[in-house]
């Protein structure tokens, strides 16, 4: 994952990469559904930041990236509370000897 993300920080340049990161994945760890303002906010995201570079694969690659880190997230806070889960009944076992 981190050569990829080097790759579209070299053609988006690093601080403009981040913004968009940011951008995208604010929307999508949003409480709330995407609405049509979400989409044009994206559209005009897509337009005036990713147009200018002529490389269609630095949004896929973008958005890849996104996704393999959501999923990254959700992993831990599926271990965190699994790990909680063992303690709590680790605790009621020796509660019960």
């Amino acid at each position: 994952m981190g050569v990829k993300r080097e790759e579209c920080e070299k053609v988006l340049g690093k601080e403009q990469y981040q913004e968009i990161f940011q951008f995208f994945r604010s929307k999508l760890n949003s409480d709330t559904d995407l609405n049509e303002e979400d989409q044009n906010e994206i559209d005009q995201i897509v337009a005036d930041k990713l147009d200018e570079t002529r490389n269609p694969q630095v949004l896929y690659t973008l958005y890849k990236i996104l996704h393999l880190e959501v999923e990254v997230d959700n992993c831990k806070d599926k271990a965190e509370a699994l790990r909680s889960n063992i303690g709590q009944v680790g605790q009621q076992i020796m509660a019960q000897r």
